[in-house]
């Protein structure tokens, strides 16, 4: 059964048709860019492809950002980066220049759903079953060196490459996590979401070295008929972000 995605846009007063992308494969995530919303989404689909739709003056086009080993069941465009997950790793790819940045393997014998947010700096926090893991970016310097100048102080230049992600620290949690975010981009702590069949769903705030600094239950009526992966945590960025682009908005959904 082949793939569909359908693209919404909210301008006001406007009458704009609905734009639809077909796809061999069905979809199994997808992916909006924060920077170009609207013009940039990444879709991953049940035969392990993670394909970048992309519209410009010229049109629209599409290319395969990578093939996985299974389905890809997670996607998460941050900043540059484009997140994904399937049922045995966890992969970073830098969307401008193509590369992998990254690749994680997971335990693949249950399908866990894959948790990303963007923290401090250019951190990235991947959270899955009762982990956390906590990425940061390598820079790379590179020197270079101008023959033509007659200064060595001005001849000599140094450019700054992120091409790599290093995993900063892995955390072990006693609860299962179905959420994760961060408070601010400023400040190390993660709120993370645990929920299950026998107790209330809770808010638990822990640092970067898995230090818990407060819990809270919520108070959520009727909590005993939901599953695990039943709760959706949203993330503060992507609420400034609607804040910000509030009068043209763009929805999605695909099939």
């Amino acid at each position: 059964m082949p793939g569909k995605v359908i693209v919404h846009t909210l301008t006001p007063l406007t009458t704009v048709e609905p734009v639809i992308f077909q796809y061999l494969r069905p979809i199994k995530s997808l992916a909006l860019d924060s920077k170009a919303p609207g013009r940039r989404f990444a879709v991953g689909t049940s035969g392990g492809e993670c394909i970048i739709q992309e519209k410009n003056w010229m049109g629209s086009r599409q290319w395969t950002l990578a093939t996985t080993s299974g389905p890809v069941r997670i996607i998460q465009w941050i900043g540059n980066v484009i997140a994904l997950a399937d049922d045995e790793s966890i992969q970073f790819y830098d969307s401008v220049t193509r590369e992998c940045l990254l690749s994680v393997k997971i335990d693949g014998s249950v399908y866990q759903p894959v948790y990303f947010c963007r923290a401090e700096g250019d951190a990235i926090i991947a959270a899955f079953d009762r982990e956390v893991k906590i990425f940061q970016p390598k820079v790379n310097w590179t020197f270079s060196h101008d023959s033509n100048s007659s200064y060595l102080y001005d001849s000599i230049q140094l450019t700054e490459a992120r091409n790599h992600l290093d995993q900063y620290a892995a955390l072990t949690t006693d609860f299962a996590i179905s959420g994760i975010s961060c408070l601010t981009s400023s400040e190390r702590s993660i709120l993370t979401l645990s929920c299950s069949k026998e107790e209330p769903p809770e808010l638990h705030m822990i640092d970067w070295s898995g230090v818990e600094l407060g819990v809270d239950v919520l108070t959520i009526k009727g909590w005993e008929m939901y599953e695990m992966h039943d709760y959706k945590m949203g993330n503060l960025t992507f609420l400034s972000l609607i804040k910000r682009t509030s009068s043209s908005l763009t929805t999605m959904h695909c099939k």
